[in-house]
């Protein structure tokens, strides 16, 4: 009886605790070197860190987008950065997907850091959130130590908020205080998603058109050359110009033919 009881409490002190890990990171391709394929092996190389034998935890790790049957919805990216332990920031490029989502982590005021490449610079405001930095190249000796330190991070971030329940980017919240909101999904059929989609767009074209509508489009030729050579002359690229004024002009024509008329 003596060694079935040993046997008991050795098995017990061996249940590895599991940490749950969300990744959030830039898609699309940024620059030469840091093209789509390159986010997806920033994706690999947390994956290989934490799946390295630990004493005390196991680790859960998957992107927040990834929701049930592969679908991506904005409430499963939601409850994923509210549910994680800890989620993991990509913000190499500054991307604008990734801040946004790691705002709504940071408002729940649980555990997250950073991840910023060589190239990018963490932004003052959010300099408080834990962070390391990584070579854009992703050199391999230099990705060794990586993994190290990420693994190291997420371990003492978890242990730090279960211990009591602050983050590094507390004190921004000593005089707001945020409530934990009661997350609930609500199942809606296909039609109603396809709906509040299109809506979505009527109303984001209409907020363009109401910029359009307040730019002078009456500018002749000799005035677009003019402006076009004054651009040029301050270093600002006129195609960049050319593409806006032209999507502009199909908002304008699409709206005319497709919307305006139906509200008639």
């Amino acid at each position: 009886m003596p060694g079935n009881k040993k046997a008991v409490e050795d098995t017990k002190q061996k249940v590895k605790k599991t940490i749950t890990v969300g990744v959030v990171r830039p898609i699309s391709g940024y620059d030469d070197e840091r093209d789509f394929s390159h986010w997806e092996n920033v994706e690999e190389i947390i994956r290989e860190s934490l799946s390295v034998e630990d004493e005390h935890y196991c680790f859960e790790v998957k992107l927040v987008s990834e929701g049930k049957n592969g679908e991506i919805i904005m409430s499963t990216i939601i409850q994923n950065l509210h549910d994680n332990d800890v989620i993991i920031c990509d913000l190499s490029t500054q991307n604008a997907n990734v801040f946004f989502e790691l705002g709504i982590r940071m408002a729940y005021q649980k555990p997250c850091f950073l991840l910023v490449d060589n190239k990018t610079t963490v932004p003052f405001d959010i300099s408080s959130v834990r962070h390391c930095k990584y070579p854009s190249t992703l050199h391999y000796v230099q990705v060794k130590e990586l993994k190290k330190e990420i693994k190291k991070n997420v371990i003492e971030v978890h242990q730090q908020f279960k211990a009591d329940k602050t983050v590094s980017y507390s004190p921004i919240f000593t005089k707001n205080k945020v409530t934990q909101a009661n997350m609930t999904v609500k199942d809606i059929s296909m039609g109603e998603d396809i709906e509040i989609k299109l809506n979505s767009i009527i109303n984001m074209m209409n907020a363009n058109l109401g910029m359009i509508n307040n730019f002078d489009g009456r500018i002749n030729e000799l005035e677009y050359r003019y402006i076009e050579n004054k651009l040029y002359e301050d270093g600002i690229d006129s195609n960049k110009l050319a593409a806006k004024r032209a999507r502009q002009l199909l908002l304008r024509d699409y709206y005319n033919k497709n919307i305006s008329n139906k509200n008639k």
